[in-house]
């Protein structure tokens, strides 16, 4: 199935076909992209900068294992915007697309993980 945000082709490639590894992965990506939402907004809100630059690097390593690229590079945007403390607006809207999305991200890989169980 293709999903609008995820993609799960090099997951599956790299899992050697260890379904348990693959169905681990998943529930750590959605746990991760909670995580980063969460920590985002309160960061950005608090205008902790350095503590926001560290949440988005490990969020553009960790989202690309699920197909992420886009929110990955926009990741890399929003570390380096904040290491330089400049650019509210372009931080904010980073933040936002990934608060709007963070939901279907969430349900796409649940969805995913919820077929593998049940195989």
């Amino acid at each position: 199935m293709a999903y609008q945000y995820i993609n799960l082709e090099y997951l599956y490639k790299h899992s050697n076909g260890k379904m348990d590894v693959v169905a681990h992965m998943l529930h750590l990506s959605k746990l991760n992209v909670q995580m980063y939402r969460k920590e985002m907004i309160e960061y950005f809100v608090n205008a902790s900068w350095y503590k926001l630059a560290e949440t988005a690097f490990w969020a553009k390593q960790k989202l690309p294992l699920v197909g992420l690229v886009d929110f990955s590079a926009k990741m890399n945007e929003l570390e380096k915007l904040t290491h330089k403390g400049e650019d509210v607006e372009a931080i904010e809207k980073i933040i936002r697309e990934f608060d709007e999305a963070a939901p279907k991200i969430i349900e796409e890989l649940e969805e995913e993980l919820q077929k593998l169980i049940l195989e």
